[in-house]
């Protein structure tokens, strides 16, 4: 008996007869179905059948197929490829996307995109990160502050961002480990002010410079003439309050004088903690999910496509990154000064 005729097998059936690749059916027909699209895994199925002479183009009903959705089956995909996305496994069972995602709850089967942990803290660096986390907590609880607070980090932006596709990790498991990436001269390196606003300063260097006191510095004079021009609120009442990791030139003799002669006030940070730092934990991350899977010509391209990013962007997409303080902070008090569990 054949089951329902397949639009989108039709679709593909026509690809392949085309001679189109399997990576080319999926974009073409991506542009006609948007996310409903069929996906690579999907179309490699129906190239190995027609391949093999079956040119149907209907959903041939399984053998007792029952009409909830197998936790089985659902869990010998996951197994065979950990990897496998919701998609892939609706399209493989013949349901729907949301009746998947139950399924694997149901299973409490996670996905994660690998943990990197940055140090291991000694009780030593737990206890600091604690009595930053509950001074700073305190006086936000007392106080808000957060109209005043102004950020900064830098990251390396890649020309080559191959995806970094997560995994399926079943119930007793260990996610798996991630690597940082490997050196490379294709690169440009990005340097970012910004507070619950927007972006207030960016700066790009090219690889094979590097950041110094002076450099840094520099950079500082401009994110003022910046905020003077941008936020004048901030710059002639409220007064910065500035928050910077522990890098060398951010900590430097220099820089610290530098940062007083500005009058701006520096907010504590505890060593080794990216976790308390918005622009590790949340710009940046962002900005790299955005950049995975994209080749880039050059460093003009990476600017571009950064700069692009940014500009995209509404007020309360940064709004949030600053205000995800609040519950990390609470979180480290309440948790002994581990890392929060990203």
């Amino acid at each position: 008996m054949s089951g329902k005729i397949n639009e989108k097998k039709i679709n593909g059936l026509y690809e392949f007869r085309l001679g189109s690749s399997v990576k080319k059916t999926v974009e073409n027909m991506a542009k006609v179905y948007g996310a409903d699209g069929p996906s690579e895994r999907t179309v490699r199925n129906w190239f190995a059948l027609f391949r093999s002479g079956d040119y149907s183009t209907d959903d041939k009903p399984r053998s007792g197929r029952p009409q909830a959705i197998d936790d089985d089956l659902v869990r010998q995909l996951v197994a065979e490829d950990a990897r496998i996305t919701q998609k892939e496994i609706a399209s493989e069972l013949g349901f729907a996307q949301s009746t998947v995602c139950e399924a694997l709850k149901r299973l409490g089967i996670k996905y994660t995109s690998g943990k990197w942990m940055p140090h291991i803290l000694s009780e030593r660096n737990k206890c600091d990160r604690i009595s930053k986390c509950a001074s700073l907590l305190n006086r936000y609880q007392n106080c808000p502050f957060f109209d005043r607070l102004v950020t900064c980090d830098e990251k390396w932006i890649y020309y080559d961002n191959p995806s970094t596709r997560g995994a399926y990790v079943m119930p007793g498991e260990r996610p798996p480990t991630k690597s940082k990436r490997a050196l490379s001269n294709k690169k440009v390196l990005l340097c970012v002010f910004w507070d619950r606003q927007g972006i207030i300063y960016r700066h790009y260097m090219l690889s094979g410079k590097t950041i110094d006191s002076d450099s840094y510095c520099e950079m500082l004079d401009n994110l003022a003439a910046r905020i003077a021009e941008d936020r004048p609120c901030l710059a002639n009442r409220k007064g910065v309050l500035f928050h910077q990791d522990n890098a060398k030139p951010h900590t430097s003799k220099k820089t610290i004088r530098h940062l007083q002669q500005l009058g701006w006030e520096l907010v504590e940070h505890p060593p080794y903690s990216p976790d308390l730092a918005p622009s590790d934990f949340y710009l940046f991350r962002c900005l790299q999910n955005h950049l995975d899977g994209q080749m880039l010509p050059g460093p003009e391209a990476a600017k571009k496509e950064v700069d692009d990013f940014f500009a995209f962007k509404q007020p309360s997409f940064f709004e949030l990154g600053i205000q995800k303080l609040v519950e990390r902070w609470s979180w480290v008090i309440a948790n002994d000064g581990e890392y929060y569990p990203d």
